[in-house]
């Protein structure tokens, strides 16, 4: 796979960048960037996987993601709620979920399904428990630390 990188520099661009691939972002900034400009290539039922050690940076690339589709507020994180909705543009539901406090049965408590059917976009951190009973998303993103302030982003 090629590595795309997103330039250093602030206010870049890297809307051309978002494409299936790895991508090295070397600030939050930056995963913000990379998510709003990947929230162009989602659509309507689209189910996004999002993966990697705590404090990697998924919901940073969330905030990012949320911007791009003309969430407005604050974006937080969903580990406690598990799940939040926000309007997005042309009313198109946003759902941000975090599986990462369930275990086992939990899943079926949460009645993902309904959300699934509602015609939005859904972000799922912590997907480990729905690849298990077979759910396949629309797209899969991988995070990586590589430093201190460095994110290796596999999207798949």
């Amino acid at each position: 796979m090629a590595k795309n990188k997103i330039s250093p520099q602030k206010g870049s661009n890297t809307s051309g960048a978002v494409n299936r691939g790895i991508v090295v972002s070397r600030s939050a900034a930056q995963t913000r960037a990379l998510g709003k400009a990947f929230a162009g290539r989602l659509k309507a039922g689209d189910t996004v996987f999002i993966e990697g050690e705590v404090g990697s940076g998924k919901t940073t690339l969330v905030q990012g993601i949320a911007r791009g589709m003309g969430v407005r507020g604050a974006v937080r994180s969903s580990s406690f709620i598990l799940i939040n909705e926000y309007r997005a543009k042309e009313s198109v539901p946003l759902f941000h979920v975090d599986l990462y406090r369930l275990h086992g049965d939990d899943i079926s408590m949460l009645g993902l399904d309904d959300y699934r059917y509602a015609a939005g976009i859904m972000l799922i951190e912590w997907p480990c428990l729905l690849r298990r009973a077979g759910r396949r998303p629309s797209w899969e993103i991988r995070m990586k630390w590589k430093s201190d302030n460095e994110r290796v982003i596999e999207i798949k």
